[in-house]
């Protein structure tokens, strides 16, 4: 079936693709993309936090019972924009939505970066111009929060809606 697409693309498209495909199990991708048809082409990979935030003062990270998890976005959000995305997570079940806004000097804007120790923000480098997304919950919460989170907004609004709490099926 590979090289039968990858022989349309090259003859209708000139366009070679790389076979075989890649391939990861539905749990590598649930962990890493958040998602079991992760879209790869913007390389949002959802990253682990949780040893690095066991000593934290920011007592969301700290607490024993939660795994951490960490998305860079390529943009700086304004407040107005980690709003909406706090609205969001909330809708999914997260209880906030934590960030780190890294400017175009290389400043780190947050209300919890004064908690974090240097170590902790080391750990979460990003380029200038970036926000750093964070979800501190049981592991398939953070994964679907920051899939959603980080989705375009037209995406998110089409693709990610949240459960309905209370609703059964059948």
């Amino acid at each position: 079936m590979e090289r039968m697409v990858g022989r349309a693309w090259r003859e209708l498209r000139d366009v070679e693709l790389e076979l075989p495909f890649r391939r990861m199990t539905w749990d590598e991708a649930d962990r890493r993309y958040g998602s079991d048809k992760p879209d790869l082409r913007f390389g949002l990979e959802i990253q682990e936090a949780t040893e690095v935030t066991r000593g934290s003062e920011f007592g969301v990270f700290a607490k024993r019972r939660h795994a951490c998890g960490f998305l860079v976005v390529p943009q700086a959000f304004s407040r107005g924009e980690l709003a909406k995305l706090e609205e969001v997570a909330k809708q999914w079940g997260a209880k906030g939505l934590a960030y780190l806004v890294v400017d175009e000097e290389g400043e780190v804007r947050s209300p919890i970066a004064k908690f974090l120790s240097q170590a902790e923000l080391d750990a979460f480098k990003a380029d200038p111009g970036s926000t750093v997304l964070f979800g501190a919950a049981e592991p398939a919460l953070v994964s679907r929060v920051l899939r959603c989170a980080a989705s375009p907004p037209r995406t998110r609004a089409r693709a990610h809606r949240p459960p309905i709490v209370g609703s059964s099926s059948g």
